[in-house]
């Protein structure tokens, strides 16, 4: 049942969706598109920060020395001179302070016949941290959008009121937080704590701990070298090979537990728990579901 209402849900969105992009643009007939790049010197820096309003952040590394920033802007409006000047306005706004760099656009105010759509796109070349180097940081922040993140030496913190996140090939540590999207991470040196509110979270290859929590939405993890924290209110929790203890609360959903090292704790109020290949000193309740260990 709650698959099918699931299912309806999303039916209902990619309808309205499709509406309002049909009326977005017939009141918007008219569009523009450009590119801004820019250039900063990398030496010195230990933190990045990134914001947008509405739309995606990507980070990759790069291939110089410098940090190169590209930002693709297009705009529609009930007029071709208005879509025009909209993406002539738009800069990138850059402010260093001391080791730090913050990065945003700088938008211009708009009307209801006003649509304008970015994606900010980072090269840096922090792929390898230097020894005895102070650790480096990225922020990266959008209230509607996805963010995605890979082949980098930082801790990342991430976060979108709505939209996916995305971080790979990250030798450190992530903390990531959706309030309306999938958070997916792999391949992470360090320490990993991930929420959603409404959205899936998935880990695999994680060298620290993991710590994912979300109110509807599942937890699944692979391969993770530290201990797991997992908590959902309505969602199933799903992890196997854990190189340290395992601990998870679920209010309606199942917990599915395979090859834990340490000790396993798990409850849920409304779901079935399998544990198998489990050591260590397991416990597990259900009150409304069967144990199996």
């Amino acid at each position: 049942m709650r698959h099918i209402m699931g299912l309806a849900i999303v039916l209902v969105a990619v309808v309205v969706l499709a509406v309002s992009v049909g009326m977005s643009r017939a009141i918007r007939p008219f569009k523009a598109e450009i590119v801004r790049e820019e250039n900063f010197s990398a030496e010195g820096l230990t933190n990045i920060t990134a914001s947008l309003l509405s739309g995606d952040i990507t980070v990759t590394k790069s291939t110089g020395e410098s940090i190169r920033v590209v930002m693709k802007v297009r705009a529609r409006a009930h007029s071709q001179a208005r879509a025009d000047e909209l993406v002539n306005m738009i800069k990138i706004s850059a402010e260093r302070s001391g080791q730090s760099l913050s990065l945003k656009p700088d938008r211009p105010k708009t009307t209801y016949k006003d649509d304008i759509s970015i994606r900010l796109e980072l090269f840096v070349p922090w792929s390898a941290g230097a020894a005895g180097a102070q650790p480096r940081q990225i922020s990266l922040n959008t209230l509607s959008g996805d963010i995605s993140i890979q082949g980098l030496a930082v801790n990342l913190t991430a976060g979108t009121a709505s939209g996916d996140i995305k971080a790979s090939g990250i030798d450190g540590a992530v903390q990531a937080n959706s309030a309306s999207g999938d958070v997916k991470v792999k391949d992470i040196s360090g320490a990993v704590k991930l929420g959603s509110a409404s959205g899936d979270i998935k880990a695999s290859d994680i060298g620290g701990s993991l710590e994912g929590k979300t109110a509807s939405g599942d937890i699944k993890g692979h391969d993770i070298g530290g201990s797991v924290l997992a908590n959902s209110t309505s969602g199933d929790v799903k992890v196997s090979n854990v190189g340290g203890s395992f601990e998870s609360k679920v209010v309606s959903g199942d917990i599915k537990v395979d090859s834990v090292t340490g000790t396993v704790s798990a409850r849920t109020v409304s779901g079935d728990i399998t544990v198998s290949n489990c050591k260590a000193n397991v416990e597990a309740s259900s009150v409304s579901g069967t144990v199996t260990k």
